[in-house]
């Protein structure tokens, strides 16, 4: 008792108890690291245990509670007083979840549209200052509407999760895949070249090809993705134009007869013109096709207008 008097006279109880409050959190995290590293088989770093997003809160309840058993001591009827910033501390913690589900797709655990488009763009942007390559890759689920037909709307949910899962697993920590639309999805490179990222889209094909993806009732079907390849500044100088590239190649890898990866060099002329028609006004071809030029795909072209790609069923 006197050894921890002699302490308390060294350093004030406003520095010590925090110190204490401290070295109870790291250990703890510690021992929580230590058993993920074992039983997840993943490094400590990869545990994440030791970061200030997670380390802070505990540290802060620590600390709260070292509190509470003063107030305690002094007059429990203050406790209620000092539980109010509980209150503040349980919507502060929910923040984070709230920015996650904000960026979320919930459906597939990607990100969402939104929160793509702004990390893209800020993504060609710091690609432009350092002149690193970047590439774009848009895939489209083939037949998706066949697959909804013949088994059912739930059937093709399946598959989508299924896909987005293994473009989850396969692409980098840095890279950013995001569901694009219904059965759309696309994914920024920053990084890779055209050669690595249509390497990226080549091994995604192949493994969606070879998933057996399980429904509900048991029955195992199959699915396949057609992919284009857009590559920064050489096929667009904004996200708008990779994404809208990347989108034409997918156009013309459905027309090949789909389950391919096309880049867009590799895309003619007259493919991007029968796009540039059919996502106007005018009456969508149900195959894409390499015929003549009409006068509106050619008055379309030379007056250069900028039209969202919208996505191609079939």
């Amino acid at each position: 008792m006197q050894s921890s008097i002699t302490f308390a006279g060294i350093l004030p109880p406003v520095v010590v108890f925090p110190i204490t409050a401290l070295i109870y959190v790291l250990l703890n995290h510690s021992i929580v690291g230590s058993v993920q590293v074992f039983v997840s088989n993943i490094s400590f770093e990869q545990s994440r245990v030791m970061t200030l997003d997670s380390l802070l809160p505990d540290f802060i309840l620590a600390c709260l509670g070292i509190l509470m058993a003063l107030l305690w001591t002094i007059d429990p009827w203050w406790i209620g007083l000092a539980l109010l910033p509980l209150v503040l501390m349980y919507q502060s913690l929910h923040v984070p979840q709230l920015k996650q589900e904000a960026e979320t797709d919930s459906k597939t655990g990607l990100a969402n549209a939104r929160y793509f488009t702004k990390r893209g763009k800020a993504l060609v942007a710091e690609t432009a200052r350092t002149a690193i390559p970047m590439a774009v890759i848009m895939a489209d689920l083939d037949y998706l509407r066949t697959i909804n037909n013949r088994y059912g709307h739930l059937a093709g949910d399946v598959v989508i999760t299924g896909i987005a899962k293994i473009i989850r697993e396969t692409i980098r920590d840095q890279d950013i895949a995001a569901r694009f639309g219904g059965e759309e999805f696309i994914i920024a490179l920053p990084g890779s070249d055209l050669i690595s990222a249509a390497a990226l889209g080549e091994r995604i094909c192949r493994m969606i090809e070879k998933t057996e993806f399980i429904l509900a009732s048991g029955e195992i079907i199959h699915a396949t993705i057609s992919i284009g390849v857009a590559c920064f500044p050489h096929d667009g100088a904004t996200l708008t134009d990779l994404t809208h590239a990347a989108d034409i190649a997918v156009y013309y890898a459905k027309s090949l007869g789909r389950n391919r990866v096309v880049c867009t060099p590799d895309v003619p002329l007259t493919t991007k013109l029968d796009y540039l028609a059919a996502t106007t006004d005018e009456p969508k071809p149900s195959v894409p096709t390499q015929a003549t030029l009409s006068a509106t795909s050619s008055a379309l072209i030379s007056e250069n207008i900028n039209v969202a790609p919208a996505t191609l069923e079939y």
